[in-house]
């Protein structure tokens, strides 16, 4: 399965840049060392920089808290960090419940 991304807003800002925000739900099977996230889906061609992610909602289980969410510029993923043991969260695990919105800036 797959991330579910809607993009909610899209400016512009001086030269040709934009900055996206985008609404990212997780899946009911997180991937192994992270969920894909490319560019297009955050409505960019091409991402500068280091996108911010912000969590709107996480899994209310007391088993997998859920620390903070963070892409890897260099894989175009976006990654879990469990609360209880600051490692990433383990591959299948589900974060269906899991919301965060990323802001990108790029092209």
């Amino acid at each position: 399965m797959a991330i579910k991304a809607k993009v909610l807003e899209r400016a512009r800002v001086p030269g040709a840049e934009r900055v996206t925000f985008t609404e990212v739900t997780f899946d009911s099977e997180y991937a192994k060392e992270g969920e894909p996230c490319t560019a297009k889906e955050l409505g960019l061609r091409r991402i500068i920089g280091r996108p911010r992610v912000s969590i709107i909602n996480a899994t209310e289980a007391e088993a997998l808290p859920i620390l903070c969410v963070y892409y890897d510029t260099k894989e175009s993923k976006l990654r879990a960090i469990n609360a209880k043991n600051q490692k990433e969260i383990e591959e299948k695990k589900d974060l269906s419940k899991v919301v965060v919105v990323v802001e990108a800036r790029g092209y």
